[in-house]
């Protein structure tokens, strides 16, 4: 039997005490440890998600990310989802003369270009909208329970925003041509042709003068017009 510090015999129970004082001590260790695994390989998976689910220039989702979600509104599993629910607004926008902007400017500023835009659009729009990176200078958005007029009015205060902004460069402005689709949610449209519709509005932008939002119904006004015209 160990003695104490007085002399006397130590008593046992003090030293199995002490053995789990220390095995309580190597446990929280060894757990602290495996925690911080855990967290480390957590961090790491997100990463590895966010590699895959969003753009590395803008930080807008990636294209098939955005189209997984897209769908899920358009063909919803649930069949209690309400006709507004389902109802989904798309908006097509494309930077204008953005080969220009690389041309004359350069690489680096043309990406702080694009930040610029996808930034305007994540803090322009609702909590729960989608935006994503669809291409080169194309980003899309889609606005889930919006119609055709409320989107194109988002739309517009987009634009203005996007024209609004400034790089220091007393020549360099910046644009954006957008194209508004609906599907009306009583008979949902598949995606491809949704995003067709808002693409070609788009172009009609371009072709219009670039810098305005042209909406689905609004260009095929317009073209009959124009077709009737040309008779």
């Amino acid at each position: 039997m160990s003695e104490g510090l007085s002399g006397a015999p130590r008593p046992p129970w003090r030293d199995k005490l002490e053995i789990v004082r220390q095995n309580i001590k190597r446990t929280q260790a060894e757990t602290s440890l495996e925690q911080e695994r855990e967290i480390s390989n957590a961090l790491r998976d997100r990463a590895e998600d966010d590699k895959r689910d969003f753009d590395s220039l803008t930080g807008l989702l990636r294209r098939d990310r955005f189209e997984a979600g897209v769908q899920a509104i358009l063909s919803p599993s649930d069949e209690q989802n309400t006709i507004r629910q389902k109802r989904l607004s798309l908006l097509f926008v494309d930077i204008d003369n953005f080969k220009a902007v690389n041309d004359t400017f350069g690489h680096d500023k043309a990406d702080d270009v694009l930040r610029a835009v996808a930034d305007v659009l994540k803090k322009g729009v609702r909590e729960d909208d989608i935006v994503a990176r669809w291409g080169g200078e194309e980003l899309v958005v889609a606005l889930p329970g919006a119609t055709e007029r409320m989107a194109a009015e988002i739309a517009e205060e987009l634009r203005k925003k996007i024209e609004q902004l400034r790089f220091g460069e007393a020549k360099l402005r910046v644009t954006a041509s957008v194209g508004v689709a609906a599907s009306d949610g009583e008979n949902p449209r598949a995606l491809p042709e949704l995003m067709k519709s808002a693409d070609d509005a788009m172009y009609f932008s371009k072709e219009s003068g670039r810098n305005r939002v042209t909406t689905e119904s609004g260009r095929e006004t317009e073209v009959r017009r124009q077709g009737e015209l040309n008779v």
